[in-house]
């Protein structure tokens, strides 16, 4: 018999501002300077992308512009992005929320 942990869940998403599809995409990596998400036709590598990260645990949203590091086209296909801009309070929020996300983990 195995022993279950309850932990909060964090949802977090992620969506291109001119994305092929309109559903957002499910966020696999995240940091102050990167995200990486779950993306079925991601673009190519230097491709600049504007993102838009929902957290609502903190009941915010980042908006941010980047860069296309990596791409994978194979199921799950997934995309990584390093943040260029972040605006407004944005670095402050994604702190804020790995700070949460870690607190958590380390519980």
């Amino acid at each position: 018999m195995t022993q279950e942990t309850t932990r909060p869940r964090f949802e977090v998403t992620a969506r291109l501002e001119n994305p092929s599809s309109e559903e957002p995409h499910d966020v696999i990596g995240l940091s102050p300077s990167t995200v990486t998400f779950l993306c079925s036709e991601p673009p190519g590598i230097g491709t600049e992308v504007d993102l838009v990260v929902h957290l609502p645990a903190l009941r915010s949203s980042v908006r941010a512009m980047g860069r296309v590091l990596f791409r994978n086209r194979s199921e799950p296909a997934d995309l990584g992005v390093q943040l260029a801009t972040v605006d407004g309070n944005g670095q402050e929020l994604l702190r804020r929320y790995l700070d949460q996300v870690l607190a958590v983990a380390t519980c």
